[in-house]
């Protein structure tokens, strides 16, 4: 009988931290990894010839929204395919719980807006984050799991969709279910603070709850107040609640959105560096695409969504509040971030409708408003309408030098901003994003090979290594005797990302195999069916000093 299980012999292997490969063999048994180096001479159940191929950790998608399909998605091939082992997931504050019976509605309306149509393809009878990820852990997901807590969700549970700061009770409330969570498992707290109810809360808010995820060594992540003309603020923000809260920070999917702020990026990594020098524990992620998605509704101004998506609808029902929120858009009249009069109906492309409609998915609301002859308004306002404000939109509003710029530093790290899902199944389908099947192929294909943005090795250390040690990962991220065998085996002469924005759901070309906790996911290209991925507690793992 063979010593190990699986043997990937005469690859080209980076181990996660070293920007330098060797050329070295590596044994698997079980779920770890039991040696590297010379196996010429052993036997092993399962053979990988890796010759001229790339062997490299799994890679890790810091910023990713898989938690909300896991279960109708687990085998998470969009992921998968592209090398992805380990996701961070619950980001831009939305979690699937904790749920309080009286506002439930209120969070089901409130996913349905980013998934259309999900909410009902779910039994919802969690009422913890703790028990829906013991219900992951038994549905056995493809990929592992880091999961936070949102708090959009927590503000959901304690006082529904109120445009106001909570009550000293309410506070209470949130601090009462935050610290619950961390204490069984959870990694951290995120926020969105550009979408309601979370862009009610001022910063205060989030300082107190904060300081709840640094007694147990958490992280915050955050998709900023405003990534648009108020964008510096916002990072300041962010930094703001790590100092005064003491907690390490993580900038959600960086960026500077729409012409006027395009060039930003060496401002805002100014402010960054300067933060990090002062003490404050600052990092970030990027994703390689000049385009971003997210949910229709929040394009209105913050008071038309008051109360939830069923009051929003309502109040576009009404013509005359309908025509003040259109010239409150398309005039740049109303507060905070505004896609429309930021990037103009011609950049705001609907990718998924709850009624699944291919005439309008992946055309812009300018391109439908021409072909009905109707106003851009009126569209927009028509698709909400019809589908119970259950639209998500694909934004075009990035520049390739900030992308780059920001890639560059070596506190920013790679996530898709996507969940696992796979081509023409089910009702979450629609037209995605293509990052949901190329982010990580296209960062070693475009910036590494094409443009030598990035050198390979800083590239896998950058999705991998890097991400694991500011995590507080135990025993992952690295290719190490006695860490988990978590591995991509990729070809680097035809690794590239083929989903485009007109065609999204293309895999990638050259991941050749994919391991998860020692198991074949991926093998020549494609799926084997097994699901070896998990979910990983903080309480399971190290805390490590970041740095």
């Amino acid at each position: 009988m063979p010593m190990y299980d699986i043997i990937i012999r005469g690859g080209i292997v980076y181990d996660g931290i070293n920007t330098e490969p060797r050329r070295v063999d590596i044994a698997i048994k079980g779920e770890r990894i039991a040696y590297i180096g010379d196996l010429r001479n052993e036997g092993a159940d399962v053979v990988i010839d890796a010759n001229k191929l790339v062997v490299a950790p799994g890679f890790i998608d810091m910023h990713s929204h898989s938690d909300a399909t896991i279960l109708v998605y687990p085998d998470s091939s969009s992921k998968v395919r592209q090398g992805v082992t380990t996701e961070v997931v619950g980001n831009c504050g939305i979690s699937m719980a904790p749920i309080v019976d009286d506002h439930a509605y209120l969070l089901k309306r409130f996913v349905d807006q980013y998934f259309p149509g999900l909410s009902y393809l779910l039994n919802w009878k969690w009422k913890t984050l703790i028990d829906y990820y013991k219900v992951v852990d038994i549905v056995r997901p493809a990929v592992n799991l880091v999961p936070l807590v949102g708090h959009n969700t927590l503000r959901i549970a304690a006082m529904g969709f109120e445009a106001r700061g909570p009550t000293d009770s309410e506070i209470e409330d949130m601090r009462r279910m935050l610290e619950y969570e961390m204490e069984g498992g959870m990694w951290g707290l995120s926020t969105g603070l550009f979408y309601a109810p979370g862009s009610y809360a001022k910063t205060e808010e989030v300082i107190e709850l904060a300081k709840v995820v640094r007694r147990y060594g958490g992280i915050y992540a955050s998709h900023i107040r405003d990534e648009a003309h108020g964008v510096l603020s916002a990072i300041e923000e962010a930094i703001r609640i790590g100092r005064e809260a003491g907690v390490s920070v993580q900038i959600s999917h960086i960026k500077a959105m729409g012409k006027a702020q395009w060039g930003l990026s060496s401002k805002i990594i100014d402010i960054i560096r300067k933060a990090r020098a002062d003490g404050v524990d600052v990092h970030a992620d990027v994703y390689p695409y000049d385009a971003g998605q997210t949910a229709l509704l929040q394009a209105l101004p913050d008071w038309a969504k008051e109360g939830g998506p069923g009051k929003a609808i309502e109040r576009l029902k009404d013509n005359e509040t309908a025509e003040k929120i259109r010239v409150e858009m398309e005039e740049g009249l109303m507060s905070g971030q505004n896609f429309v009069y930021e990037l103009g109906w011609d950049n705001i492309i609907i990718a998924a409708t709850e009624k699944g409609d291919p005439e309008v998915e992946g055309k812009s609301v300018a391109e439908i408003a021409r072909l009905r002859n109707k106003r851009p308004f009126d569209v927009f306002r028509e698709l909400l309408i019809i589908n119970n404000g259950n639209v998500s939109m694909i934004v075009r509003a990035m520049d390739e030098g900030d992308i780059v710029n920001f890639m560059r530093q070596d506190w920013v790290y790679i996530g898709s901003d996507q969940n696992g899902i796979r081509p023409g199944y089910g009702p979450l389908g629609g037209r995605q994003h293509p990052r949901a099947y190329g982010t990580f192929p296209r960062v070693i294909r475009r910036y590494v090979l094409e443009k030598g943005i990035l050198m390979l090795g800083e590239a896998i250390a950058k999705m991998t290594g890097r991400p694991a040690f500011r995590l507080g990962l135990k025993d992952r991220g690295i290719i190490r005797e006695g860490y988990y065998a978590d591995i991509v085996v990729f070809n680097p002469e035809t690794i590239a990302d083929r989903a485009t924005y007109e065609e999204p759901t293309l895999y990638p070309t050259g991941i050749e195999y994919v391991i998860v906790n020692g198991k074949i996911t991926v093998s020549k290209g494609y799926e084997t069916g097994v699901r070896n991925g998990k979910v990983l507690w903080r309480t399971e793992h190290k805390a490590y000093a970041h740095t």
